[in-house]
């Protein structure tokens, strides 16, 4: 679906046609600037395949943003949306800010973006459409990931800790 394509596109604004399959995790960072606060984002890439459940499901617990990719030219990808906000919710410790990606905007969609808002209006999550390989769409995507975490963080803390 393009995870570490997306990843390297927003890190390091690199594309590449041929990206070798996750095994296990990967990471990279960046510092960006979200209302005049700066925020480090760690960027984890983890597998995607069934078999690395456990260890894709480790990394919930300490996260503050999940971004879910699918790819808008594969119906099959965005049916198995629910399995990963099922996944997410089972195993986050406390809040997460989840945000669904839409990957190969650029290609001919199979799936409406219409489709995918009206589905994740019951989890109250935002998708936005985005292309690793042109760059439409990243830095605006995890933008709105980072703004909707630190809300999420501000209201949840204890009073006077904001």
């Amino acid at each position: 679906v393009g995870k570490t394509c997306t990843l390297l596109r927003y890190i390091d604004d690199q594309f590449e046609e041929k990206s070798m399959t996750t095994l296990g995790v990967d990471f990279k960072s960046k510092i960006i600037d979200v209302d005049g606060e700066k925020v480090k984002m760690q960027v984890w890439d983890t597998a995607g395949q069934e078999r690395f459940g456990n260890v894709t499901s480790s990394f919930y617990r300490t996260a503050a943003i999940v971004a879910i990719v699918y790819d808008v030219s594969k119906r099959d990808t965005f049916e198995n949306l629910d399995t990963w906000i099922t996944g997410i919710d089972r195993f986050a410790d406390g809040v997460v800010t989840k945000i669904v990606l839409g990957n190969k905007s650029d290609k001919e969609h199979v799936v409406e973006l219409s489709e995918v808002k009206e589905f994740l209006a019951k989890y109250g999550i935002d998708v936005c459409e985005i292309s690793a390989k042109d760059g439409t769409g990243i830095d605006e995507a995890f933008q709105l990931a980072a703004k909707q975490a630190l809300q999420c963080r501000k209201n949840s803390a204890p009073k006077g800790k904001q």
